[in-house]
């Protein structure tokens, strides 16, 4: 389907989470690897607690979605929450900063 577009040319933009939008996975096109590791490291956790819960090993709690701007980085964060019933994820950059300042500071090499 092609995309609509303005007057001027440039594409109107895409919905955004919300603004109707699809909802969770359905809404992501492609990406396919990254919407298969997100299932695998979140959702299947918590849909199946007991079973992660008898794991031996301690598992990851979360996920670091990384990339240049653009690139889908919210929208998948946003298609998690809508897929596992949490609230939306907070636009983390100011909070990360002082996050990656200490990291580095307190770098071993």
């Amino acid at each position: 389907a092609a995309h609509a577009r303005r007057a001027s040319g440039r594409p109107e933009p895409l919905p955004r989470a919300g603004e109707g939008a699809l909802p969770g996975f359905r809404g992501v096109g492609g990406m396919a690897a990254a919407k298969e590791a997100l299932t695998q490291a979140v959702l299947l956790p918590l849909r199946h607690p007991a079973s992660f819960a008898a794991a031996p090993l301690r598992l990851r709690s979360g996920a670091l979605l990384h990339g240049p701007p653009g690139c889908g980085k919210t929208l998948l964060a946003r298609a998690v929450a809508a897929e596992s019933g949490l609230p939306p994820p907070y636009p983390g950059r100011l909070r990360a900063r002082p996050l990656f300042a200490m990291g580095g500071a307190n770098f071993a090499c």
